[in-house]
């Protein structure tokens, strides 16, 4: 007696709850799914979750065409496939229930959460999260037991959050202890925000096991947000536009950071990346003071847009004005870029009208080994 529809351009995911569950036999159960006659042009993915929150999957990467009236066999979906995950429909769910439901999940050794939240979700929820999380570190662990020997943690967590579009400040980060589920820092091995398109001030500060982060819709990283992610080594933020103060600074393995569509970076935003050596921002605009500060001995190429304002108070955006520190480095600006002038009482350069002479290695009283266009 479920009603489910289906969006016109087959695009909706559904969801059909049999509420306390279907019992399934040795020899198995057959499902039958009607899917509107159309093509497929990406397949389809199915998922079955059970009572313990494990999730079987049945995917499909190619072509599919639904005709009227016809039944198309598909492959069983193996229990073997379940192990180590689970999807959480949290819309629906207080902070307790959501709790309740990643503790199971943790207390069956699923170490692959997804937890789907409403778009509007408070800081509740992300708590009910991080608890849970918390709750599996040894409650004798201190900060630097974490901070010195991070494999300490066995079960590291993969965390997909789908949904809501804010994530609090320090909500999994660790912020001197102000944040009571600070040890869920620790736990995350790798996290993906399906929906977020801003990330809160310190949300994932020092999470010494976070290898990498995925937020395809993210707009905004404030201030600190991954400051102190030292095993930090893949980020992927496509549409991120403003970059907070510090929001990188010490994330000592990663070697390419990518926003293709940021234009604003605060002060000290990648200090301390000694490791990096691509940094692609190719509309930035506005600089802080500090940005690239620690990058030089490895960083090989810089891109940058039509930059505007450079912050360059006492030491400038790297470390030195010495111009060994940047003799390893490429610089690519926008072919719109426009020459920069220095105003001793702001500190700051801006750009007037005058064209750029790309003839020149020379850009805001740093000499680059080389300076092209994009």
């Amino acid at each position: 007696d479920y009603s489910v529809t289906m969006g016109d351009n087959g695009s909706t995911g559904l969801t059909i709850d049999c509420g306390e569950g279907v019992e399934l036999s040795e020899q198995g159960i057959s499902f039958i799914f009607a899917l509107p006659p159309m093509i497929f042009e990406q397949g389809f993915t199915i998922e079955a979750i059970d009572t313990e929150y494990r999730c079987f999957t049945f995917s499909t990467t190619n072509e599919v065409a639904i005709t009227r009236n016809a039944i198309q066999p598909m492959d069983a979906i193996a229990s073997s496939e379940a192990e180590g995950s689970c999807i959480i429909d949290a819309e629906a769910m207080t902070a307790e229930q959501l709790n309740a439901a990643v503790v199971e999940a943790l207390d069956y050794g699923i170490t692959d959460i997804s937890v789907n939240l409403a778009e509007d979700a408070d800081e509740a929820m992300f708590s009910a999260i991080a608890a849970a999380l918390a709750a599996t570190v040894d409650p004798s662990l201190e900060f630097m037991d974490l901070w010195q020997h991070p494999d300490i943690i066995l079960n590291k967590i993969d965390l997909t959050i789908s949904g809501a579009k804010t994530i609090p400040d320090m909500v999994f980060g660790f912020s001197d202890f102000e944040n009571e589920n600070w040890k869920a820092s620790a736990v995350l091995n790798s996290v993906t925000l399906t929906d977020a398109t801003t990330i809160g001030e310190m949300s994932f500060y020092s999470c010494p096991n976070m290898t990498s982060f995925s937020a395809p819709n993210a707009i905004t990283i404030a201030s600190d947000a991954f400051s102190s992610c030292y095993s930090l080594v893949e980020v992927n933020l496509p549409s991120v536009q403003s970059v907070g103060h510090q929001a990188f600074e010490e994330c000592g393995a990663l070697k390419t950071i990518s926003l293709p569509e940021c234009t604003s970076i605060d002060s000290f935003a990648f200090l301390s990346c000694f490791e990096i050596e691509t940094i692609y921002l190719p509309k930035v605009t506005t600089i802080g003071a500090y940005a690239f500060q620690g990058s030089e001995n490895k960083l090989k190429t810089l891109t940058l847009g039509a930059v505007t304002s450079v912050d360059h108070s006492n030491f400038g955006i790297f470390h030195q004005f010495n111009d060994n520190d940047i003799k390893n480095i490429d610089l690519v600006l926008s072919s719109e870029q426009k020459v920069m002038t220095y105003d001793s009482s702001t500190k700051y350069w801006t750009a007037g009208t005058e064209a750029f002479d790309f003839n020149t290695t020379s850009f805001v009283c740093y000499t680059f080994k080389s300076v092209t266009f994009h």
